[in-house]
């Protein structure tokens, strides 16, 4: 599924373990490309945090410890 990311792209992500619970219930599910380097791409959330900022995060495209994630709709 590598060929659909791209800069730009939106997607859902889903919880693993409490860890991706918690950071999903602090920034929301709906994430947003901003690069895809090797097996990884970093994310950019939707939701500003409670200081107004967005939170980057790198997610492993496959095998990731705390997330799954999908193309969104």
């Amino acid at each position: 599924m590598k060929h659909c990311l791209h800069k730009g792209r939106c997607i859902v992500l889903k919880a693993s373990t409490r860890h991706g619970k918690n950071r999903i219930h602090q920034h929301g599910d709906i994430w947003w490309v901003k690069e895809v380097r090797n097996d990884r791409m970093l994310l950019e959330s939707n939701d500003r945090t409670d200081r107004g900022e967005f939170d980057w995060r790198w997610v492993d495209l496959q095998d990731d410890r705390d997330f799954t994630w999908e193309l969104a709709r």
